[in-house]
């Protein structure tokens, strides 16, 4: 082969690999181009799900927070009522102890009345009547067999 044809295929391919070079150089450029931007594209939308979801975080955190804050409200009204009732209770055994030295007092008293006064002035009282009876039972058998046999009876009792 000639020199010339070899040196003017040499400078053939060299044409043809710079031009292929070029277009391969654009087409791996303009592909890469296009990945950047389909990789931008998608970062922006793992960008706006991450927005999102810190958007998520951020309410349920605040949820949270209120939730502490009513536990904490829950807890300081339950110890209030359990300081409530242990004051009810120190008064139901102020009142326990109270009643029982009142229950005390009035069976002190009861026992220091003199009941000996009334019971003898009653017994006083039977014994008159029981003497007036005695007295007069003679009588009124007198005057009710007197009845019965036709008499008429004697002269009223003498009152006493």
């Amino acid at each position: 082969m000639d020199q010339a044809l070899i040196a003017y295929f040499d400078e053939r391919f060299r044409e043809t690999s710079q031009v292929i070079t070029q277009q391969v150089v654009q087409q791996v450029s303009h592909q890469i181009q296009g990945l950047r931007e389909e990789t931008l594209r998608r970062f922006e939308q793992v960008d706006a799900r991450f927005e999102q979801v810190d958007a998520r975080f951020r309410e349920v955190d605040r949820q949270f927070g209120e939730a502490r804050d009513v536990a904490r409200q829950t807890l300081v009204l339950v110890e209030d009522v359990r300081h409530q009732l242990q004051l009810v209770a120190e008064g139901y055994g102020s009142l326990d102890d109270r009643l029982a030295r009142v229950e005390g007092n009035r069976e002190q008293r009861a026992r220091s009345v003199h009941m000996d006064d009334p019971v003898k002035d009653l017994d006083n009282r039977v014994s008159i009547l029981e003497g007036w009876v005695e007295r007069h039972r003679e009588v009124v058998g007198e005057s009710i067999r007197k009845l019965a046999a036709g008499s008429p009876p004697q002269a009223p009792l003498p009152s006493k």
